[in-house]
């Protein structure tokens, strides 16, 4: 007897065995149970056809030869009502054509009768195999169909979140911009009544001294002073939403941390003793830093401000320390103040915006509480931080710290850096490694309005030729690493630097850098000293054609036409871009003063115009503005004006700083 072996009853499937011999049914029954099987058996096609339609067999034994239907006609009607269940044809035919019919009809295998039954015990079990294959694959695609149904329906919401996120994007962009024209805008509109307001309070003060009336001076003094005090607050209200909306770009370069700090030091000595308090610098010898110096000096500047408000009869000093952090060397500048120190909670809170210790501090001292916010939004622009520590009664300190080479910042991303080489093309670059002489001659640069570079090794002074592409290069010839005539060499052998001046000589008496073009730009109202010096430096003075002046600001017009018409300058008024323009082309100007914000025709198309006329092409301009631009637009005026200056708090400054530019150009071209 076959042993069972590894099966049994109830691991098989059933299988049906169709056969009209009773005999070989049986035997055929006997030994498919040998092995596990269990078996049902018909004699006829149409009970055997029944039963595949009542029940799930794994196979089916079908003899060849049956009465009414043979075994071809119920393979074909097997097949219909299932067509995965195998079929092995049984038949004592050994023919080839009975074995091709099989085969063609869709039978799994053709096994002829015989005494050893092996051959189809094994067919049957192929069969079996072949049938949980189907049932697999069956099964497998039928997952496959679900999984593929369940991405699709992902793939739709993924679409759809998809189409979402972009929406929400698109609508932030356009929240985004909508609020940068905003501020532009404000900046505009706020400031222009308030430059009405600090001109007249001017020229009305002016009036009253030539007729005499000096004791009214004092009051329109305070209506100025307001005022100031007024677009002090809104400046700060513009700055702060400007770096939160991330339109405050970082402008990096070199500078003497050193020099920088003694300047803001020198300039709030004033400050300092208005309570009474004694301000003093520490800070050690420091190699040139890589940072943004305007933004550096606004931190300090307001620390500094900051402790002499909350100081009096006391001492701030201003102490400078080093230390390496993850491999980069750090900066400290800590404030401290003997003041009146704050609790835990208020240190907690100080950096909020529009936010100050208590009700008290603001009855008490004033302000808006945006300047040690917009500080600590600054200190994270440089790749930093601002921090704090106070305690009630016995003064602060706040401590700014930040990377001292900020180009290696590995948070800081190009959108929030501007290259400098537009700003110091101008440039001239020190190479030295004695700091006495960066000291004398980037003091006497500075004074001649020269941006000023400092590089203390050969090989910094390489790679800042190439990264900013200075004017000229003031180049030492001993020095510690390669000397001058190796740099020089270098410098002559690349053929972006060959064009660069080059003096080997420690000091300079007069260094050759031509016009320096724009260095900035400018919002009402200007510094006179700034103006009159960029436009002196250019040579521009009045010819036979008059100083044309192109403003919608009828304040900022009369103002400067009255000054024109006291000094006896001729001069043309345009109320708008395209006005100027008109009349440029009748009468070309000697020097024209530009606002940017103008109906019509605005500054910025005037510019182009001016540019695409030979006629009008060398014409001086300097462009006057109560308008905020973007890196795009400051580059594009940088590139054509004469001057553009920062910015001030002082409406009546521009006034004397063009009179006394006219006059002194008036002086240069007698002297011609």
């Amino acid at each position: 007897m076959r042993e069972r072996g590894m099966f049994d009853a109830e691991s098989r499937g059933s299988v049906l065995v169709v056969e009209d011999s009773p005999t070989v049914a049986f035997v055929v029954g006997h030994e498919l149970r040998q092995v596990g099987w269990k078996v049902q058996t018909a004699r006829f096609a149409a009970h055997a056809l029944d039963l595949v339609r009542r029940e799930p067999f794994e196979v089916v034994v079908c003899d060849l030869h049956l009465p009414g239907m043979d075994g071809f006609g119920l393979l074909d009607q097997i097949s219909e009502a299932d067509p995965n269940v195998p079929v092995v044809m049984l038949s004592g035919d050994e023919g080839v054509g009975a074995i091709l019919g099989a085969v063609r009809r869709g039978a799994f295998d053709y096994v002829v009768k015989s005494d050893d039954w092996t051959h189809l015990i094994a067919s049957v079990e192929r069969a079996s195999k072949h049938r949980a294959i189907v049932r697999e694959n069956v099964r497998l695609k039928a997952d496959l169909e679900g999984h593929i149904a369940k991405l699709q329906e992902e793939i739709v919401v993924r679409r759809a979140a998809e189409q979402a996120l972009a929406l929400a994007r698109d609508q932030a962009e356009a929240g985004s911009k909508a609020k940068s024209a905003f501020l532009a805008n404000m900046s505009h509109e706020l400031r222009t009544p308030l430059n009405a307001i600090l001109g007249y309070a001017e020229m009305v003060g002016e009036d009253m001294v030539e007729a005499g009336e000096k004791e009214h001076a004092g009051d329109l003094d305070r209506i100025r002073g307001a005022g100031v005090h007024l677009l002090s607050l809104i400046n700060d209200v513009l700055d702060l939403a400007k770096i939160e909306s991330g339109k405050t770009a970082v402008h990096l370069h070199p500078v003497s941390l050193p020099k920088a700090l003694q300047s803001i030091i020198d300039t709030s000595q004033v400050l300092a003793g208005a309570n009474r308090n004694t301000l003093r610098l520490e800070i050690p010898d420091l190699p040139p830093l890589v940072t943004d110096t305007r933004k550096l000096q606004q931190c300090v500047l307001n620390l500094i401000g900051n402790a002499c408000k909350f100081t009096q009869d006391g001492e701030v000093t201003v102490r400078v320390t080093e230390e390496v952090a993850a491999g980069r060397p750090w900066i400290l500048v800590a404030v401290h103040d003997t003041g009146v120190g704050m609790t835990r909670e208020q240190c907690q809170r100080v950096f909020d915006a529009f936010v100050q210790a208590d009700e008290t501090t603001t009855r008490q001292y004033g302000g808006t509480g945006l300047g040690l916010p917009i500080t600590s939004r600054l200190a994270e622009l440089l790749g930093g931080d601002l921090s704090v520590s106070s305690v009630l009664g016995d003064g602060s300190v706040f401590t700014l710290r930040f990377p001292a080479d900020l180009a290696e910042s590995p948070n800081l991303t190009s959108d929030q850096t501007t290259p400098q080489r537009g700003a110091v093309n101008g440039a001239v670059l020190i190479v030295d490694d004695d700091p006495s002489v960066h000291r004398l001659l980037g003091r006497y640069l500075r004074r001649a309005n020269v941006e000023v570079l400092s590089a203390a090794t050969g090989e910094q002074a390489l790679v800042m030729a190439r990264e900013y592409m200075p004017a000229t290069i003031l180049l030492d010839v001993l020095l510690p690493d390669i000397d001058g005539y190796e740099v020089l060499h270098r410098l002559k052998s690349d053929a972006r630097l060959r064009h660069i001046p080059v003096v080997m000589s420690s000091v300079v008496d007069q260094p050759a850098v031509g016009g320096l073009g724009a260095s900035g730009y400018l919002v009402k109202p200007i510094r006179r000293e700034s103006l009159m010096r960029v436009l002196a430096e250019q040579g521009i003075r009045p010819t036979d054609g008059a100083v044309m002046i192109a403003d919608d600001d009828l304040v900022h017009r009369r103002a400067l036409s009255r000054m024109l018409e006291i000094d006896g300058w001729p001069y043309t008024v345009a109320q708008d871009g395209r006005q100027a323009l008109e009349l440029m082309q009748t009468r070309r100007p000697s020097l024209l003063l530009l606002d940017l914000a103008m109906p019509n025709v605005d500054g910025y198309e005037v510019l182009r115009q001016m540019n695409a006329d030979p006629g009008l092409a060398d014409v001086p301009v300097v462009v006057i503005t109560g308008s905020d631009m973007s890196a795009t637009q400051r580059e594009f005026v940088a590139k054509r004006t004469v001057a553009l200056v920062g910015k001030i708090e002082d409406p009546a400054s521009m006034l004397d700083e063009v009179r006394r530019l006219l006059r002194q150009s008036l002086a240069t071209g007698d002297a011609a």
